[in-house]
């Protein structure tokens, strides 16, 4: 990933949190299996989930509902 002050337009939140996202999917890879298929994927979709809520709330004009 590029460094924050290579993308002037990103959002501050969204480039922490791609850093964070970058981290965390190599993290729950290494659970063990029985906790990899519920509990890692329930923590991969919420992380993802922000992920959208981010890129929706920087393209619109109403962010305060989506944050």
């Amino acid at each position: 990933m590029a460094n924050d002050s290579e993308k002037g337009d990103e959002l501050l939140v969204f480039a922490k949190w791609m850093a964070f996202v970058e981290w965390l999917m190599p993290a729950t890879a290494k659970f063990p299996r029985t906790a990899r298929m519920s509990f890692a994927f329930r923590i991969e979709s919420l992380a993802l989930d922000v992920v959208e809520d981010l890129v929706e709330a920087r393209y619109t004009r109403d962010r305060a509902s989506i944050l």
